[in-house]
């Protein structure tokens, strides 16, 4: 069963600028894009790179060692040597904290 987790207060995420935390174990990367959080693994599918050390295009997020594009709002491979996309988590923003569910 999956649930929410509390995982970061919403004033620690900078406004496109990725951020990684832990899920139940899982390296998830949020990034705050507007109003709006969104959650992908963080792990590159092409050669494991952190994604929170990328960087963000609009609602796209750039691996940092190889460039791939990946879409924040699908999880899409959009382009680059990644051969798939992303495990995208449902988020929420309550009470000041943002939760991801795993």
């Amino acid at each position: 069963m999956s649930t929410f987790h509390r995982v970061v207060e919403l004033t620690a995420l900078e406004p496109g600028s990725p951020h990684r935390v832990e899920v139940s174990g899982r390296p998830v990367t949020l990034v705050l894009v507007g109003k709006r959080v969104f959650a992908v693994g963080d792990e590159c599918p092409h050669q494991d790179a952190s994604l929170s050390k990328g960087t963000v295009e609009g609602t796209t997020l750039i691996c940092p060692w190889h460039t791939a594009i990946f879409d924040l709002k699908t999880g899409d491979r959009i382009s680059g040597p990644a051969p798939f996309g992303l495990p995208v988590y449902e988020v929420k923003l309550e009470d000041g904290g943002v939760w991801v569910k795993v």
